[in-house]
């Protein structure tokens, strides 16, 4: 014996923290976790986007998962940087066409609140609530240096899928189905 354990399969790990955790209520919504991110990974695969965008449709919220801040965090005003955590988590498998959109997502729905009239229209309640804790809508200018940032219209386009993935009791396939746009998306070993 090396000691060392075998190691766990990235798209396994992965799978047990959605299967796991995400039975948990999404916030304020009438969603749960996982039910969000497989409807937003199932909006971006009918899109016809690429492996590592439906992959970043499916765990842009992870962050939300591999904290250990409680269940209830915007709602007790604190802003969990869920972003950012998903990013340095996800960086240990996935390479940047993953990780940008993720970590940029959050900035894209203060990019579509300051640049687009209708968009603050589509947010959910709890949307609105955890716009306010993450900073509101951006100034014209940063929307400006925001917006030519390299994953920035991927993570505008994440940012659409994400507030239309809010379906109580659609349908969708499941984690499985998902897989093979995880795996696609891996960083190569070494």
């Amino acid at each position: 014996m090396s000691g060392i354990a075998d190691a766990v399969d990235p798209v396994d790990e992965i799978c047990v923290i959605l299967s796991e955790r995400g039975s948990a209520g999404y916030g304020e919504e009438r969603v749960t976790q996982l039910a969000h991110a497989l409807q937003c990974a199932q909006i971006a695969e009918a899109s016809g986007t690429d492996p590592a965008l439906i992959t970043a449709a499916l765990l842009h919220d992870i962050g939300h998962l591999v904290h250990h801040l409680g269940r209830g965090v915007a709602e007790r005003g604190i802003d969990d940087h869920h972003e950012v955590r998903a990013g340095d988590w996800l960086d240990r498998y996935f390479g940047e066409d993953v990780t940008g959109p993720v970590r940029l997502h959050v900035d894209a729905k203060r990019y579509l609140t300051a640049t687009d009239p209708k968009y603050f229209g589509l947010l959910s309640a709890a949307s609105v609530r955890s716009l306010a804790l993450q900073g509101g809508p951006f100034s014209l200018d940063l929307a400006k240096g925001f917006i030519a940032l390299p994953h920035a219209s991927a993570a505008v386009s994440l940012r659409r899928w994400d507030e239309a993935a809010k379906v109580p009791g659609k349908t969708t396939p499941g984690l499985e189905h998902f897989r093979r746009y995880m795996v696609a998306s891996l960083r190569a070993p070494g």
